[in-house]
């Protein structure tokens, strides 16, 4: 671990993260003031960690506070910024469940990066991907698909094993949903590998994708082969998150439906 604060979040170390940030933001409000680009910066990246983190209420007050400098630039024809806090704000309004909410937000941000760089461009597509991660909790699978696609392409294009592991990850999600199982099982399953490989078989993402596999398995009458996926993804959740995260919270509920379903041979089907 190196001394940028920013290791922190991508080895899932959410919380570590978070001081360290509230730290850099403190820096840049002293040196160059509450409403500067470089405050705004900040205050993007500890709301990245705290969203993470499932301290959504945080993140929603770091992103408010670099919002206006990105509109003002934005307005002056310098949108990249605003962009980016639109696509985070769209997966904070994705990860507290407020699907309508985050679509028209997540949308004008990648309307807004395709302007300024076109389509053949790497922040277009963890864009076009977000979008596509919310109209698929929608239901809107043909555009889900669509956009998954473009930006599994990118990365692909691009040699950047992690995202297109997320990208396989949600597209698995979107043929699973619309009934195209053994396809989505075979993508997930390289999403899982790719991942492990590039984030490490206890990262909290390597978590998420091992408990979508781990749901479509049990989907379709496998749950004795889904149960130890679940297990292994609630444990190494617990640890590296905390048992109230709400992905920590969300997957072991999957284990109980799954264990339930092992015992019964019936599925409980999800929580009420």
């Amino acid at each position: 671990m190196t001394d940028d604060p920013w290791d922190f979040v991508e080895a899932g170390r959410y919380d570590e993260a978070r001081p360290h940030l509230r730290a850099a933001l403190d820096r840049a409000v002293a040196e160059f003031g509450a409403a500067s680009f470089e405050a705004a910066v900040a205050a993007n990246q500890l709301g990245v960690a705290c969203k993470f983190a499932g301290a959504y209420d945080e993140a929603a007050a770091a992103y408010a506070r670099a919002l206006p400098v990105g509109e003002q630039l934005a307005a002056a024809g310098e949108p990249d910024l605003l962009a980016t806090l639109l696509h985070n704000l769209g997966g904070l309004a994705h990860s507290r469940g407020n699907y309508e909410e985050a679509e028209p937000i997540a949308r004008r941000g990648l309307e807004l990066r395709r302007a300024e760089c076109g389509d053949d461009n790497e922040a277009v597509a963890a864009d076009a991907a977000a979008l596509a991660a919310i109209l698929e909790h929608l239901e809107r699978w043909p555009e889900a698909e669509a956009l998954f696609t473009e930006a599994l392409e990118r990365w692909e294009a691009a040699g950047d094993a992690y995202e297109a592991a997320m990208t396989r990850n949600g597209l698995a999600a979107v043929l699973r949903f619309s009934g195209r199982t053994d396809d989505a099982e075979a993508l997930f399953r390289v999403a899982l590998h790719d991942v492990e490989a590039e984030r490490g078989a206890d990262h909290p993402d390597t978590a998420t994708v091992r408990n979508n596999l781990a749901m479509l398995l049990n989907a379709t009458g496998r749950p004795a082969e889904a149960l130890p996926l679940l297990d292994r993804a609630a444990d190494d959740l617990e640890a590296m998150l905390g048992p109230t995260h709400p992905a920590t919270v969300d997957i072991v509920a999957n284990r109980a439906r799954v264990a339930a379903h092992v015992a019964t041979g019936v599925d409980p089907g999800p929580p009420a």
